[in-house]
């Protein structure tokens, strides 16, 4: 378990993290960022730039997480 994504959280930052890991388990939880399949470089890529893109969606993840 990385506490990587924790700290984001904790810090008010949106993150992306794989979906096979304790960081997604922790991201799903609590609703704090986006989770992308394993060894899937499209879906990160796209979920990067949704967040990028998207400050409503950004700005739902920060007050989840």
């Amino acid at each position: 378990f990385g506490l990587v994504a924790a700290e984001a959280l904790m810090c008010k930052a949106p993150v992306v993290v794989c979906d096979d890991s304790g960081c997604g388990e922790l991201v799903r939880a609590a609703g704090g960022g986006l989770l992308v399949p394993h060894g899937d470089p499209d879906a990160l890529a796209a979920a990067l730039l949704q967040l990028l893109e998207d400050s409503g969606q950004r700005e739902q993840f920060v007050a989840s997480g």
